[in-house]
């Protein structure tokens, strides 16, 4: 018998009518608004029904045949619920998680010829302490050794370390994939030049939609620098992504004023990507409340539905579409300091050092990661063990985690999460569920 499936594109597939489901005893059903979700809660797979679907997917977990529901049910809504279970490959939940090429950030540099106010590395304010080009070196060579194929150089602005240039080179000729994370005030044409074919990426910060807008943020003319050296970077194909933090003050100016920019930009390079914060941390001269931080993630929130209005469902999917769980906020990954200190998180002001790269073995660091990580794993922390939308959230941000002092809760963690939060993710998994047919 051929069902036909409809996803990304359309697909035929023949299902016997004799066929009886063996569907997963894993599973959890939520109820929002009016929407019926079925939960594979031990990995990263849902299926969406209505009221009167769910009933005829609880009759296939009875082991009923396909053949058996159409003589009790509509045959229409038995056609919605097999496709639903085979184009998710329901039957097959796979619980493994996500695994990518190994990465390193580091920081080059605590120097910066900027002083912007929500920077949380304080950069320029600081004892300029650097590692020799020489150390970077071996450090680099031991990572490429190591199995690590992805590095991101940040600051402080990387181009103000003395030996920036080389060091991207030495890392390209290693083979790694290199992203720079920059202000872009310093970039000409000899330096694009040199290194157009070492860089992978370099990410800018553009924090305005004009001149006054950008000088209100970071209290410099550095607008039109910035745009400069886009386009520089945009004709020789290198990947450029724009890192935009307005800030909480003028906020409401900032949203009405960015839709019509952030329109040019995507005509005028449409492969670059903007790149917006959604909280601001603490930094130089930002101290925000937790009410501020909420509405400041829910005006740029708007703002980029307004921009594109397809992102979060495209964003989630790129990033569950293998369907393995996600167990990590980025958390564990190996961050160097630029006096060689290494943190398991780049917001290294925030966290801990666990040792120094010049003095220790970048296996014993991994592993020092492993265990920091497996203890930290979402089965420790509370309300996350249990929740069924674990493994599609992820936890959020580790150093969130509070160790738990009350008796009455079982776990070694707690976080704060709410029900907004959950909404969230269950909209994004309802708007977004055909993108995730096989």
């Amino acid at each position: 018998m051929g069902l036909l499936f409809v996803g990304n594109k359309l697909m035929e597939k023949e299902v016997s009518i004799n066929k009886s489901y063996n569907l997963p005893k894993e599973t959890q059903l939520i109820i929002h608004d009016s929407n019926y979700v079925v939960v594979y809660t031990e990995g990263c797979n849902w299926l969406l029904f209505n009221k009167e679907t769910y009933k005829i997917y609880q009759f296939f977990e009875k082991k009923h045949t396909i053949k058996e529901a159409y003589t009790l049910f509509d045959n229409n809504l038995v056609n919605n619920v097999i496709r639903e279970i085979e184009a998710k490959n329901f039957e097959n939940c796979i619980n493994t998680e996500q695994h990518e090429e190994k990465s390193v950030f580091i920081y080059l540099t605590n120097n910066c010829n900027l002083r912007c106010p929500y920077c949380y590395m304080y950069s320029g304010e600081l004892i300029i302490q650097e590692l020799e080009l020489e150390q970077w070196k071996a450090i680099l060579l031991e990572l490429s050794k190591n199995g690590y194929k992805n590095i991101t150089f940040s600051g402080g602005e990387p181009l103000l370390y003395k030996s920036f240039k080389e060091l991207c080179i030495f890392a390209n000729t290693l083979g790694f994939n290199i992203c720079v994370l920059s202000n872009g005030i310093l970039w000409d044409d000899k330096l694009i030049s040199e290194l157009s074919g070492s860089i992978s990426e370099v990410q800018l910060s553009l924090d305005g939609y004009d001149c006054a807008s950008y000088k209100f943020v970071r209290d410099y003319d550095g607008f039109d620098k910035v745009l400069d050296t886009l386009d520089k970077l945009d004709k020789l194909g290198i990947f450029t992504s724009l890192s935009v933090t307005p800030l909480y003050e003028k906020l409401d100016n900032f949203i009405n004023h960015y839709k019509d920019f952030a329109l040019f930009l995507n005509e005028r390079y449409p492969n670059t990507q903007i790149k917006f914060s959604y909280e601001l941390m603490p930094g130089r001269t930002i101290k925000i409340s937790k009410e501020e931080n909420q509405i400041y993630r829910s005006s740029i929130t708007n703002l980029v539905r307004e921009i594109d209005s397809d992102y979060f469902d495209d964003n989630f999917y790129i990033n569950l579409k293998t369907k393995q769980r996600i167990t990590s906020c980025g958390y564990g990954g190996l961050t160097i300091s630029s006096e060689g200190k290494v943190y398991l998180c780049n917001r290294i002001f925030s966290d801990k050092s666990v040792g120094e790269i010049t003095k220790g073995n970048i296996q014993e660091l991994e592993n020092i990661a492993k265990n920091s990580m497996d203890d930290k794993s979402l089965s420790n922390v509370y309300p996350c063990a249990k929740c069924p939308l674990k493994y599609i959230c992820g936890g959020g941000c580790r150093l969130e985690f509070k160790e738990n002092k009350n008796p009455k809760i079982k776990y070694k963690y707690i976080r704060a999460c709410s029900n907004e939060n959950r909404k969230i993710f269950l909209d994004r998994m309802i708007s977004a569920n055909e993108y995730f047919y096989e």
